[in-house]
């Protein structure tokens, strides 16, 4: 493979090889970035990097070396390595907080240099071995603490992008390079809340404020790139670990699990209402629905299924570890309105659970079709078809297991990262 280095200057590392997309097809990666692709729609050539495999380099050098079209991994051999802020104030601990911890776990391997702020206790508890932290409890603390620190940029993760959004203004104020980590890019209207409109019209004025974005799906950086043109816009996908774990534990009834924020856009009213269909209209009267989990919607999701008078077949765990879990329940219900990357979805096939989700943007790509659903009949259908022939559900899970390690590995998240933390510079 050719390699030819284009560097450019900054005080905190030679920069990595630039890349002109001019000369490349548009690379869609998972499925067709439409939102409906399907689950054969995933037989692309994994083996090799391309610029267009890390997102839109809007913004990079245009050189002469712009037909060499791959590049090699591990690039950035004999480098200095980047020194940068993760900025996570997070009041809730999800999945994006902690694959947020996983990218400052790689990044200190690789050499990196970065010094996580938190404001949450809990997401302390999270901060891997050996990578910096600091609790910021106050904005002029973090101010005092970034204007010491000179990082070469500022990862600042947001659930939406209206998310820490004080965050992004103090780091523009103070001149350093702010990228926003956002698993969804989508109007507030989907998310059900309440003057969407009026948010809408906020988030376009706020997305403007980061140099550059990293985001998980192809879809994302399509919307990213119609509401701000010319930004730069990365896509580092989440990873899959196989973990292996298969078959329902004797000594307990079968059991449904839920597991995620309890917000709206999550569809846990929805999944109770499943779980009461199943378990009166049904063959699986002595069922269980353990609920993982917090948020805002808790106290109206418990009050819901009192309502419904299965207060004894409906527990809330409130927050758990993903890993204790998973063990804990024979199937995986997964009624999000949306999801950007379902991260709960992956780790529970990681943990040989089989998963019934809503046929919608995020979760159709994942699973077979037999495994999706439109309404409370079809997830009922579903569910009872896979606990019924649950030897025959668990040789699926089997499959899906080797089909996402191989096109989510860790390797692959690895060097995608340390080409992005490179160019970011």
């Amino acid at each position: 493979m050719p390699f030819i280095p284009c560097f450019m200057s900054s005080p905190h590392r030679a920069g990595p090889p630039c890349f002109s997309d001019s000369t490349h097809p548009p690379y869609t990666g998972f499925g067709n970035g439409s939102g409906t692709n399907s689950y054969n729609d995933r037989h692309r050539d994994t083996t090799k990097y391309r610029p267009e495999d890390y997102g839109n380099q809007a913004g990079s050098i245009t050189n002469a070396y712009s037909h060499y079209k791959w590049i090699t991994p591990g690039y950035a051999k004999g480098l200095s390595m980047a020194r940068f802020i993760i900025y996570c104030p997070a009041g809730l601990i999800g999945g994006h907080e902690l694959m947020t911890m996983k990218i400052a776990e790689t990044a200190v391997e690789l050499g990196h240099h970065p010094t996580v702020l938190y404001r949450n206790d809990k997401l302390a508890k999270h901060i891997p071995r050996g990578v910096e932290a600091e609790k910021i409890s106050s904005y002029p603390k973090l101010k005092e603490t970034v204007r010491k620190s000179d990082p070469a940029f500022a990862i600042v993760p947001q659930g939406h992008i209206l998310l820490n959004m004080k965050g992004l203004l103090i780091f523009k104020r103070l001149g350093v390079k702010t990228v926003s980590y956002i698993p969804t890019v989508y109007s507030f209207c989907v998310f059900g809340e309440r003057f969407c409109n009026l948010k809408d019209r906020i988030a376009r004025l706020v997305y403007r404020l980061p140099d550059a974005f990293i985001t998980i799906t192809d879809l994302n950086r399509e919307n990213l790139e119609k509401i701000v043109p010319g930004k730069r816009v990365f896509i580092l996908n989440n990873f899959f670990n196989a973990e292996g774990r298969t078959g329902h534990h004797a000594g307990r009834q079968q059991r449904i699990g839920m597991l995620g924020r309890l917000v709206r856009h999550k569809g846990f009213d929805d999944g109770i209402r499943i779980f009461r269909d199943l378990t009166e209209n049904g063959n699986f009267k002595d069922l269980e629905l353990l609920i993982g989990g917090e948020g805002e919607d808790r106290i109206l999701l418990e009050n819901m299924a009192t309502k419904y008078d299965m207060g004894n077949k409906v527990t809330f765990r409130g927050w758990v570890r993903n890993s204790d879990f998973y063990p804990e329940v024979d199937l995986l219900l997964l009624p999000s309105h949306f999801e950007g990357f379902p991260l709960v979805l992956l780790e529970a096939i990681s943990s040989g659970i089989p998963v019934i989700g809503r046929n919608t943007v995020g979760i159709s790509g994942f699973l077979p079709d037999e495994w999706l659903f439109k309404n409370i009949k079809d997830a009922r259908e579903n569910i009872e078809s896979v606990l019924n022939q649950y030897q025959a559900a668990l040789q699926k899970v089997g499959e899906l297991q080797k089909e996402f390690r191989a096109r989510y590995s860790f390797s692959s998240f690895k060097r995608k990262l340390d080409f992005i933390l490179g160019a970011l510079e």
